[in-house]
């Protein structure tokens, strides 16, 4: 389908969809005005304030040439349009940084395999910020004392999270009892944690945790690439 042919079949559509809303009584006009308006310029507000923190971080590392030369591998540029469309809809700034720092290890990196940045680009612009927030101290605690990434592999295969079924009353990894809980069911439900409570006779469910291999892919690509606190939405 030629471009032209897409243009004119989207533009339709928000015409139908844009007339149909401002048919309904009283709240047509307010509906449209959220709905196309007041959203279409949060997601370019969003989408320039990414671009301009990028650009400085490229130019800080003097790699605008970098970036000249990767605009015409159809991969990269592939990758670049399909992080801006994580932008424009991301709510958290704190994943801000992540994003810009993969973009600029795909710009600068000449041996990235691109596939495997875009799969967990892909899966961290699905998490919230309480799994991230999990991930990042499961990682920080673990890696503690290894020496190298084969190291930290090894101890996060071999040495399950325990007793995080135990209220104390007490914040683990910075999240309260019930933040934790719905953080582990949520990594549970995407194979990226497993609970392996059940091998245990005194155990409940979420007291054991163990990481999938994919999980581990993850949190070390995570690693490499996130620095944030606390989380805020725009």
């Amino acid at each position: 389908m030629k471009e032209s042919t897409k243009s004119l079949l989207k533009e339709s559509t928000v015409g139908v969809i844009k007339g149909s809303i401002g048919a309904i009584p009283y709240a047509g006009t307010l509906l449209n005005e959220i709905l196309f308006d007041i959203r279409s310029r949060v997601k370019q507000q969003r989408t320039i304030n990414f671009l301009n923190k990028y650009s400085e971080s490229l130019e800080k590392l003097d790699a605008e040439a970098k970036l000249k030369n990767k605009s015409e591998n159809v991969d990269f540029t592939d990758f670049f349009e399909f992080i801006l469309k994580i932008i424009a809809n991301n709510r958290f700034n704190e994943k801000i940084d992540i994003f810009k720092n993969i973009l600029l290890n795909a710009t600068i990196n000449e041996s990235i395999d691109i596939d495997y940045y875009q799969i967990f680009t892909d899966e961290i612009s699905n998490l919230t910020f309480i799994e991230i927030v999990l991930l990042e101290n499961y990682y920080q605690s673990y890696s503690k004392d290894c020496k190298n990434e084969d190291e930290i592999i090894l101890k996060l295969k071999s040495i399950p999270l325990v007793h995080l079924n135990v209220d104390s009353g007490v914040k683990i990894f910075g999240l309260s009892f019930p933040e934790l809980k719905l953080a582990a069911e949520l990594l549970i439900r995407k194979g990226i944690l497993f609970d392996i409570s059940y091998g245990f006779t005194d155990a409940n469910p979420l007291d054991r945790l163990t990481i999938s291999d994919y999980g581990i892919s993850l949190i070390i690509f995570l690693n490499q690439h996130k620095t944030f606190l606390m989380p805020s939405k725009e």
